[in-house]
């Protein structure tokens, strides 16, 4: 039993014990860093298909409209005809007393 707890001790001293400071911080900055990387790579990627997403949005809409278009085109057309104003024929003064008279 004894030479198990010897052993053990042994193992734990001997891994690190003599190791300098920065050897622990490069030992932990290395998962940092993959973790970081991943997580730029996901972002980008996450970001890049909303983009995707909104510009296929953007052109099913522009199909939509531009195939509307002839049909927008013909109902401003008709609103215009329907709301052009209706031309005033000027009468002179005499005209208007001979309208008048009659």
């Amino acid at each position: 039993m004894l030479d198990l707890i010897e052993t053990i001790k042994g193992l734990s001293s001997g891994l690190f014990q003599d190791s300098p400071w920065w050897l622990y911080a490069l030992i932990a900055l290395i998962p940092v860093s993959i973790t970081l990387a991943i997580r730029e790579g996901l972002c980008w990627f996450w970001k890049t298909n909303a983009q995707i997403k909104r510009l296929d949005k953007i052109a099913r809409t522009l199909e939509k409209i531009s195939l509307q278009l002839p049909e927008i085109e013909q109902n401003t057309r008709r609103k215009k005809k329907a709301e052009a104003p209706i031309k005033e024929e000027k009468f002179s003064l005499q005209d208007q007393e001979e309208y008048k008279l009659k």
